[in-house]
């Protein structure tokens, strides 16, 4: 019995007004100029068709409080005609996005969305009026609260009337921005403002004309602050906030506040367009180089909290969870994410859960997320290249070889697969195969980073060629290739300094090792690749000393022991 009061008190007022108003109107045809607003169904946790009453309770009132001529009230069997043809439920409430395609559908100019609910013996009804030209243009309305649901609906319509009287002066503001009068744009603006002082709508389109006319940050945030107290979902205000503080901080890296305050607008603009998949990685982006990320969770938390079963809002609390690196709270998330919606679990999405399992120190589950990858995505290069390198952390490094064979088959410019490729071959002692995949990185996406690694392999083959005590003159082949390399692709000028320093340190050693031999056999053609291996560690050798004075003057000091005995030999030898 309990269940079904709440619905006898809506169908007593749709039934009392209705009747009278709302089947008057549909007997009616609205002049083609008239405005056109559409009711939607309201969300509520209520049992029964709570939203759907709500909301022909509130067209209803609105068609009593306004004369058809003025405001036509689109009939909800139209609307339910639309959505049914569409493949929605009548009874169902709809996203801003698709509420604009349906607005348009059926030439609104105007939406009514909100919530309603029974608090105790009361109703409370929220509601925003919106544009559908563009949905983020909205108008939030006051809760509206009263003992029966018609009470409620009542002062919801009372509001609703005078919060549209700013509508056709931001309509002439609009218009005149098209024509660049911003002096009647903005004079529009503000008569709007005057006539409903809670006004967002024509707010907006008055800091539009402060932006398009370059009013100063001061003035501008001011005006984005004053709609962010009416509308703290207001997107272009949340932007030009956010912008304004972030240019501030990046002026002033040690002001705190400012990078706080950049980091809450900018979190604020997400939670209100979640879907926009590009502004949120920009934004976490963002989010991730400030300071203090952490300041954006609770925004970012309590939006999720608010509208439970979101997929692309959890999809942001996600990515930003990440930016402030708690990959704990992160991977919780996500896993919820892909239980919520499997869409969700895109390429993107297992990379991203495999570094948050890296950074948590667990490397196992970062594997087995990476393979989960894999067996939904197999033609995934990309995530061929990411399990090579988990199973050449596990010492699994044949296979890994294979795995990026495939992974290059399918993209054979595919980031980092080359370079990785390359490491494998070098990890199995196979100095050619990994300098030819070096060679082949060079000329693709990758070339770039070839320098580095060279380098890397190269510093590392010295040395252990270095530490061989029968190593030969033919060993060390390898290693100026990959220094010479590393020379010529250095991504620094400190860097190119390291791979010629340590050119002139192979080159040293081989000229001292063939000086020996040389002499010790009389052989006159080691004793002038001795020379030519000292000519070359006399020129390359001094790189070092900006970064490695001592090894460099030790090493310059040999040298210039060792070329007067190179040349004594020589003319000892060679005659």
């Amino acid at each position: 019995m309990s269940v079904r009061i709440p619905q006898i008190a809506w169908l007593g007022l749709v039934a009392g007004t209705m009747s009278c108003a709302l089947e008057a109107q549909v007997a009616r045809t609205p002049d083609p100029n008239t405005p056109r607003m559409m009711v939607l169904t309201f969300r509520t946790a209520a049992t029964g068709n709570t939203g759907v009453q709500a909301a022909d309770a509130v067209r209803s009132r609105m068609s009593s409080e306004v004369p058809y001529k003025q405001l036509w009230q689109i009939p909800s069997a139209e609307i339910n005609a639309v959505l049914e043809a569409s493949g929605y439920k009548k009874d169902e409430p709809l996203s801003s996005n698709d509420a604009r395609e349906l607005g348009r559908q059926l030439r609104a100019d105007e939406f009514i969305q909100g919530t309603v609910r029974k608090e105790g013996e009361a109703w409370r009804i929220d509601a925003t009026l919106h544009l559908v030209r563009d949905p983020s243009l909205a108008q939030p309305l006051t809760t509206a609260a009263g003992a029966k649901a018609g009470d409620a609906a009542k002062l919801l319509a009372a509001e609703l009337v005078e919060a549209r009287k700013q509508l056709v002066p931001e309509r002439n503001c609009v218009n005149a921005a098209r024509e660049k009068n911003w002096e009647k744009a903005m004079a529009s603006a503000k008569e709007g403002i005057a006539l409903f002082p809670k006004a967002v709508i024509a707010r907006t389109c008055l800091l539009n004309a402060m932006f398009e006319t370059k009013a100063s940050d001061e003035a501008q945030l001011a005006m984005a602050e004053e709609i962010l107290t009416i509308d703290s979902r207001s997107r272009r205000a949340l932007s030009i906030a956010g912008d304004i503080y972030r240019r501030r901080n990046l002026a002033n890296p040690r002001d705190s506040a400012n990078a706080n305050k950049m980091i809450q607008a900018y979190t604020g603009l997400i939670a209100a367009d979640p879907t926009n998949t590009r502004l949120v990685d920009d934004v976490t982006k963002a989010i991730a180089g400030a300071g203090n990320p952490g300041v954006a969770l609770p925004i970012i938390r309590k939006a999720v909290e608010e509208n439970p079963g979101d997929a692309a809002l959890m999809r942001t609390q996600f990515l930003v969870e990440l930016a402030a690196r708690e990959t704990k709270a992160a991977i919780k998330t996500g896993s919820e994410l892909a239980t919520l919606d499997t869409a969700m679990a895109d390429t993107n999405y297992f990379f991203r859960m495999a570094a948050a399992y890296q950074a948590d120190s667990q490397p196992a589950k970062a594997a087995e997320v990476i393979a989960q990858g894999v067996a939904k995505f197999p033609e995934s290069a990309s995530l061929l290249v990411v399990s090579a390198q988990a199973q050449r952390t596990a010492g699994q490094t044949q296979q890994a070889i294979e795995t990026l064979k495939k992974a290059l088959t399918l993209d054979a410019n595919v980031e980092k697969g080359q370079l990785q490729l390359a490491q494998l071959y070098y990890d199995l002692k196979q100095s050619d195969s990994a300098y030819a995949a070096l060679v082949r990185a060079d000329k693709g996406i990758d070339s770039v980073l070839v320098g580095d690694v060279a380098l890397d392999l190269g510093n590392k083959a010295q040395r252990e060629i270095a530490a061989k005590p029968d190593a030969t003159d033919a060993d060390w082949t390898g290693v100026v290739n990959f220094l010479t390399l590393a020379d010529a692709n250095a991504t620094s000028p400190e860097r190119k300094q390291q791979a010629k320093f340590l050119l002139g340190t192979v080159a040293l050693r081989r000229g001292q090792a063939l000086l020996k031999a040389g002499g010790e056999a009389k052989n006159c053609q080691m004793i002038k690749a001795s020379g030519e291996q000292l000519a070359i560690a006399q020129v390359n050798v001094p790189a070092g000393g900006r970064f490695a004075p001592q090894a460099a003057g030790q090493l310059m000091q040999a040298l210039a022991a060792l070329l007067p005995a190179q040349a004594q030999t020589e003319k000892a030898v060679c005659k």
